[in-house]
């Protein structure tokens, strides 16, 4: 034999309660659209990030192709000079020579590089940080504008 006494969880959750707790809430109308178009334009932008980024890599890549071609053409010759170079003095003199300016071109790739990949960090950063901000205010002007239609709902 069963009994059907209710405890206070049946009370509480009862369709009559829920009807009541439901009738009185209202959830504000959310504006999809905008907030899909506010998605979209993030996704164009990590797109254009993207880009960015790509652009880079293939400049950085170019660079170093051409870096490593000139730095094996000049080693080619400076081979060649040394052991051309007639006395050991002279040939350990250019030696000496071939050295200090491949440090010195060592020196100029790396801040050429260097200034290449700031360039496009600046170039991507200046994106993320105007898509951010403009999310962030779109974003407010949809939920500002919801609220505004619910308040006139509730009036």
């Amino acid at each position: 034999m069963t009994t059907s006494k209710k405890n206070g969880f049946d009370v509480f959750f009862s369709s009559e309660k829920m009807n009541d707790f439901f009738k009185n809430f209202q959830t504000p109308v959310m504006d999809f659209d905008s907030i899909f178009d506010v998605h979209r334009k993030n996704v164009e932008a990590l797109t254009q990030i993207n880009q960015k980024a790509f652009e880079g890599i293939q400049l950085a890549m170019k660079h170093q192709n051409e870096t490593f071609m000139r730095l094996l053409n000049e080693q080619s010759k400076a081979a060649r000079e040394t052991m051309t170079a007639g006395t050991p003095e002279q040939g350990m003199q250019k030696q000496a020579e071939l050295a200090k300016k491949s440090y010195e071109n060592t020196v100029k790739n790396a801040q050429e590089m260097g200034e290449l990949l700031s360039k496009v960090n600046d170039e991507v950063s200046e994106i993320v940080s105007k898509r951010v901000t403009a999310s962030m205010n779109e974003m407010k002007d949809v939920v500002a504008t919801t609220t505004k239609e619910a308040g006139k709902k509730a009036a």
